[in-house]
C-alpha cells in the first residue's frame, strides 16, 4: 500500500498554489511569509531575507461590498488613508496590475523615514479590494516590488474565481484551489479531512495508488 503525497501531482505550471485571503484569491511569491491580524482583518506578507529593522509588507485589506462611488473615487479614497498624516512626494505615478490600478509614491512622516509605497485597488460589480505594498529603502522596494506587482496583478475577488475554478477542473480544498488530474474523485470526510482518490486500475498488473488525505490548509 501506498501513500500519494498531494505535491506530487501538482502540475508543473503551477508551483505555488492558490490560496484564499480576505475574499481575494492569489499565488504568493515563493518564500513569502503570511500574518494576519485578527483585530484589523489585515493580511500582511513578508519577503524572505529581511534584516533587524528593515521594513518591506505588502498588505492586503478585507473586501466588502456597498461602495457607491466609482473606482477612480474608490482609489483616491484609499491612497488618502494610506498616507493620511504624512508627505507625498510629487504626484503618485498611476499603473495597471490586472484587476487593480495602482499609484506608486514615496511619503515621509513627521520624524520619520522616508517610505516608497505602491497602492492597490479594484472594483467589480460591487465588491471592492484593496492592497498596499511598502518598503522603507529604495533598493528594498526595487527588489521585491515586482513580486508584490506579480502577486496583485494575479488576484481575483474569491466570489468570482470559484465558478471559474470549477469549470477548469479546480477544487477549493482548505482555502487552496487545487487542480485534480482526471479520474481522481473527491470525499469530505465527517472530521474535516478531504480525500483523493485516483481512479481504479485497469489491470491487475497496473500500479495502485491509494487515497490522500487532506487535513487542512498548506
Amino acid at each position: 500500500m501506498n501513500l500519494l503525497l498531494l505535491t506530487l501531482f501538482l502540475p508543473l505550471q503551477e508551483p505555488s498554489p492558490r490560496e484564499e485571503a480576505r475574499g481575494l484569491v492569489f499565488a504568493r511569491p515563493k518564500g513569502w511569509e503570511k500574518s494576519e491580524d485578527p483585530n484589523t482583518k489585515i493580511t500582511s506578507f513578508k519577503p524572505p531575507g529581511l534584516r533587524e529593522g528593515q521594513e518591506c509588507t505588502l498588505v492586503l485589506y478585507p473586501t466588502s461590498k456597498g461602495f457607491a462611488g466609482s473606482a477612480q473615487e474608490l482609489h483616491d479614497a484609499i491612497f488618502k488613508s494610506v498616507t493620511q498624516g504624512s508627505a507625498v512626494d510629487g504626484d503618485p505615478q498611476a499603473g495597471k496590475a490586472g484587476l487593480f490600478q495602482s499609484s506608486r509614491a514615496t511619503m515621509t512622516s513627521p520624524g520619520g523615514p522616508k517610505v516608497w509605497i505602491v497602492v492597490y485597488t479594484a472594483k467589480s460589480a460591487d465588491t471592492i479590494g484593496g492592497a498596499a505594498f511598502l518598503a522603507t529603502s529604495e533598493a528594498l522596494f526595487k527588489t521585491h516590488g515586482p513580486g508584490a506587482d506579480e502577486m496583485v496583478k494575479g488576484m481575483r475577488f474569491a466570489d468570482e474565481e470559484a465558478p471559474a475554478a470549477a469549470a477548469a477542473g479546480r477544487q477549493a480544498i482548505h482555502g487552496l484551489l487545487i487542480p485534480l488530474p482526471e479520474g481522481w474523485t473527491r470525499k469530505d470526510e465527517p472530521w474535516g479531512g478531504v480525500a483523493l482518490s485516483p481512479p481504479p486500475p485497469r489491470s491487475v498488473l497496473e500500479p495502485r495508488w491509494d487515497y490522500v488525505i487532506v487535513t487542512g490548509s498548506l
